[in-house]
């Protein structure tokens, strides 16, 4: 994607997602309006169920809103087709989950150039990639290690890998400490402050922990389906 200057990376224009539970119309996100300029990062807390996996995928074109839109950069991801979404989620957005998602059966490396084979890239470049970024998120002596081989904060690194590799111009992360430990999710969040800087990413951050959140740029919580500013 082209980044255009003075443009806001990420815009949510009239937002709006319910889910029908029964009888019951549970509204999700409601009239949320969100401008992102490039290379902030955003904390968004809220308690378990508030919907901040939800928002994400929206955000990241993974969910439809009901009505609204999403912008990146100008361009509306909700008016894409199917296989050119993809396209760009693929190219633009790097996404980390609460849990990793590895495959257990692969090594660290393997799971990195994931990504690249989706994009059908030369498998030596891919190779060179994949290890370099292993290399900055602190597994350099890790890589041939099958996922099931590494700790929860190794595999998380690895998923972290796995989605900078393709060099995004945009980082979602949903709770992505959610299940380590307090020195470990500490170790995970700084690091993702250092690749956010040192790769320029615009970044959205969704976690329950707001203590860790206030490493943002700026945090909004979640509630009632709406966006409040935490300061």
């Amino acid at each position: 994607m082209n980044i255009k200057p003075n443009i806001p990376a990420v815009q949510l224009k009239s937002v709006y997602k319910t889910y029908q539970s029964g009888q019951e119309t549970l509204r999700i996100v409601r009239d949320l309006n969100l401008s992102l300029p490039t290379s902030a990062m955003l904390g968004i807390t809220g308690v378990s169920g508030s919907g901040k996996s939800t928002l994400l995928h929206i955000i990241g074109g993974m969910d439809e809103p009901d009505r609204g839109y999403v912008l990146y950069n100008e361009v509306n991801i909700n008016l894409m087709k199917k296989d050119a979404l993809a396209k760009f989620r693929n190219s633009t957005i790097g996404f980390v989950f609460q849990f990793h998602h590895l495959l257990p059966e692969f090594t660290a490396l393997e799971n990195v150039l994931f990504p690249f084979l989706i994009r059908g890239e030369k498998s030596r470049i891919a190779r060179e990639k994949a290890e370099k970024i292993l290399v900055e998120v602190g597994l350099k002596d890790r890589i041939q290690h099958k996922s099931g081989e590494l700790s929860g904060g190794e595999q998380q690194r690895v998923a972290i890998a796995r989605a900078l590799v393709g060099d995004p111009t945009v980082l979602l992360a949903d709770e992505p400490t959610g299940n380590l430990d307090p020195k470990t999710a500490e170790f995970i969040f700084v690091l993702l402050l250092r690749l956010h800087i040192e790769k320029k990413l615009t970044s959205i951050i969704a976690t329950h922990n707001e203590k860790l959140a206030r490493i943002c740029d700026e945090v909004l919580h979640l509630e009632n389906g709406r966006l409040v500013k935490e300061w």
